[in-house]
Order: C-alpha cells, then sequence, then structure tokens
C-alpha cells in the first residue's frame, strides 16, 4: 500500500467516530500483521513527507512507525534494519520540525534498543559537523 493511500487509514485512526476507528484499527493490524515492511515504509514515506502532508498526521505516522518497529524489528532481517535505520537517519538530517524529530528521535530509540547500532553516533557527529561547517559558510 502506497503512502498515499496510508493518509485516509491515519486520518480514520484518528476519528472521533468509534466505528470509523475501529474499522481503520482493524486495517492498520491486518497489514502491518500481513504486510510489515511494507506499512513501515509507507510510514516512513510519510513521516518524511514534508511537502504534501499535513503536520498532525506525519507526526501519528511517527507514532504508529515506532509501535511498528517495536512490535516487527525482531522479525528484520540485517539488510532491512539497515535500510530502515539509514531511511531514519536521512529524514532526521533533513527535517526542521521539532515534533517530527521528537517522533524520529523515539523511533531511532526503538531500532537500536537491544540491538547493536555501531554506525549510528558516527552518523550523528558527522550530520552535526556538516551543520556546523555549512552554517560557518553561510555567515
Amino acid at each position: 500500500m502506497s503512502a498515499q493511500a496510508f493518509i485516509p487509514v491515519l486520518q480514520a485512526l484518528m476519528s472521533v467516530n468509534n466505528q470509523e476507528r475501529m474499522s481503520a484499527e482493524a486495517f492498520f493490524s491486518a497489514q502491518l500483521e500481513g504486510h510489515p515492511i511494507e506499512t513501515i515504509n509507507a510510514l516512513l514515506s510519510l513521516l518524511a513527507d514534508a511537502s504534501s502532508a499535513v503536520p498532525v498526521l506525519r507526526s501519528f505516522a511517527g507514532v504508529l512507525l515506532r509501535r511498528a518497529v517495536e512490535k516487527n524489528k525482531g522479525t528484520f532481517s540485517p539488510e532491512v534494519l539497515g535500510h530502515l535505520r539509514q531511511s531514519l537517519l536521512q529524514i532526521w538530517c533533513n527535517e526542521n520540525d521539532l515534533s517530527i524529530l521528537k517522533r524520529l528521535a523515539h523511533v531511532l530509540a526503538q531500532s537500536a534498543s537491544n540491538s547493536a547500532w555501531p554506525d549510528l553516533l558516527p552518523s550523528v557527529i558527522n550530520h552535526c559537523n556538516t551543520s556546523i561547517q555549512g552554517a560557518r559558510f553561510k555567515q
């Protein structure tokens, strides 16, 4: 399922209508159970897309992404986990919205819990150094 196709699902998950929300919860759970990688990729895409997704939907996608990673991380191959982590770091490097950065931090922490991530600290330091150098050039 594409990221854009997930937008109505996220909207329904936040609905005040109990029936609509329960249907969306059942659909989302089934998608996550049957297609965890595709669902996580759709949530990643929504979280990364600052131009088309409404900020509250992006934030909610981050919450759902953290939960999905928590539930499924043990089933990921090293390649899938590496791709997820690289994608999260890329979004983190490009993001300016503090609420989205907070959601990213939670997903990054969940991804790193109970498993080695030797590239995390060097990646963060490299990004910080690059950001500092970029800021110096702008002055």
